[in-house]
């Protein structure tokens, strides 16, 4: 896989911090022009690159922090598709909570199932709103569970 050169991966790592201190200060509309400013530094096809998944996770968390569930899940899948995406829970959990929002339970299931598959469930995290997410989760695994007897 090519590497991007230093000036360029110094830089995106440069917005990527102003976006993460942005969210702390919970400006998440400058966290999102941040990490999209340092996104279109990548070159295309921009899934190609490993930078790219925390940068759309990181979008689609402040969209998802900002209730804009389909755009959240947007990015989210874009992140999906980038190395480490899918074998990264965090993006699955909030995709999952995402999609739930938006009202495609179904959808939500499945990337939320999959945390409980690959055995990396998130629940030391310090999101205040991952508790209904992780009712769903654990109603699902329940009943299946239930119809299994």
């Amino acid at each position: 896989m090519a590497e991007l050169n230093d000036e360029v991966y110094d830089r995106i790592t440069e917005l990527s911090d102003e976006g993460n201190k942005l969210a702390e200060k919970e400006s998440f509309e400058g966290a999102v022009a941040k990490f999209t400013e340092a996104l279109e530094l990548l070159p295309s096809p921009k899934t190609d690159w490993e930078a790219a998944m925390w940068l759309y996770a990181s979008i689609g968390d402040m969209y998802w922090l900002l209730g804009r569930y389909e755009e959240a899940a947007n990015c989210l899948f874009d992140a999906l598709n980038c190395p480490g995406g899918f074998e990264n829970p965090f993006v699955h959990l909030r995709l999952g909570e995402s999609l739930c929002e938006s009202g495609r339970g179904e959808k939500a299931r499945e990337h939320l199932l999959h945390i409980c598959w690959t055995g990396r469930m998130f629940l030391r995290m310090k999101t205040p709103n991952i508790s209904a997410s992780l009712k769903i989760l654990f109603s699902m695994a329940y009943s299946m569970g239930q119809t299994n007897n």
